[in-house]
């Protein structure tokens, strides 16, 4: 009878394990290169959205955009993330939304017109009800321990009469006024953590205890602008400006510059619930406008935020005005979605 040699060998069984090594390191690499391709290609993406969106706020995993109506229906619209398809909208209503706030315990939806706000239900955007504020509300903010709503104002004046309304949404009621007087009080930012809510004016920046109203900080600062763009975590303020070059990390205690980044003119900024990473849409550089079209390109640079190394500098543009207005970055989820006024498409890195 003849018998088959076993292959069991030493020698056969360690050239078994060295190509099961090999395999396995292969395989490893394969999918780790293609995970990187897939993450460098879902860097950025693009979604189609109504031109003139002024306003946007997010629950968490939708997007709600604001759309002013200047000859047409003032419309919020509700968009899923990273997809863009429309899931809901408002009934046409006629009127200018400009600035979004979300209030998740009530799952409502404030939209900001010339003299009031408009509440809507964000599960089937029915409307809910108006707040009459009474003066031009450009600035909006929820803070959520508190569960009140910050309107920044201006008045009729050019030199006062502006200020922080703080409102009880439930009932509508004006709880309090804030930073009365300032010189263009509108600037807002709330610092999800701890319920803080920073006001930024010209020359100045408060923090404020959004329950107890106090006065936290006061720093007298020539990085504050009338149009500064600001966001706030724990004792660090980011703050950046359409007319300036740099992004700044500040000491909240003191007004001291602890880093800074050049980015060329901001539009806008927003920094993650966890506080790691900071976004910034800018000027796109060595980019020249458009004289006949009036419009220049906007990007997003993604930065982290401990020391605003960068992280990457994005390449969807978006074309907007020279001195651009209602720019946004919002946050939604682990994505950060930019939009621009006149831009009919947003970009989501």
């Amino acid at each position: 009878m003849i018998r088959t040699p076993k292959a069991s060998t030493s020698w056969q069984r360690n050239t078994l394990r060295t190509a099961a090594v090999v395999f396995f390191a292969i395989a490893t690499t394969v999918v780790m290169t293609a995970g990187a391709y897939a993450q460098r290609m879902r860097s950025e993406t693009t979604i189609v959205v109504p031109r003139y969106s002024a306003g946007a706020a997010t629950n968490g995993s939708e997007l709600y955009l604001s759309q002013v109506g200047f000859s047409g229906p003032g419309l919020v619209n509700a968009y899923s993330v990273p997809g863009g398809s429309l899931l809901r909208q408002n009934s046409a209503y006629p009127g200018m939304l400009f600035e979004l706030a979300y209030d998740p315990a009530r799952n409502v939806i404030f939209a900001a017109d010339g003299w009031g706000i408009h509440v809507y239900n964000a599960a089937d955007m029915s409307y809910a009800g108006y707040i009459d504020v009474g003066a031009s509300t450009v600035g909006l903010a929820f803070e959520r321990k508190s569960g009140r709503l910050f309107a920044g104002v201006r008045g009729t004046t050019m030199a006062g009469d502006r200020a922080v309304f703080v409102i009880d949404p439930s009932s509508g009621a004006r709880i309090a006024e804030i930073a009365s007087g300032a010189v263009y009080a509108t600037n807002l930012a709330v610092d999800l953590a701890t319920g803080r809510v920073l006001v930024g004016e010209h020359g100045r920046i408060r923090i404020f205890d959004g329950s107890s109203l106090q006065v936290l900080a006061d720093l007298t600062t020539p990085l504050a602008a009338s149009d500064s763009l600001y966001a706030l975590h724990g004792q660090t303020i980011f703050l950046a400006g359409k007319r300036s070059q740099d992004v700044v990390r500040v000491d909240a205690t003191t007004g001291s510059v602890i880093d800074s980044a050049s980015v060329g003119p901001a539009s806008a900024i927003a920094l993650d619930a966890k506080g790691k990473t900071l976004w910034v849409s800018h000027r796109a550089a060595g980019a020249a406008c458009d004289t006949i079209d009036i419009t220049c390109p906007y990007v997003v640079s993604k930065f982290k935020a401990r020391d605003l190394s960068m992280r990457s500098s994005g390449s969807e543009a978006l074309l907007d005005y020279p001195y651009p207005q209602y720019h946004h970055i919002t946050v939604v989820g682990k994505r950060a979605v930019f939009t621009a006024f006149r831009s009919e498409k947003a970009v989501i890195s």
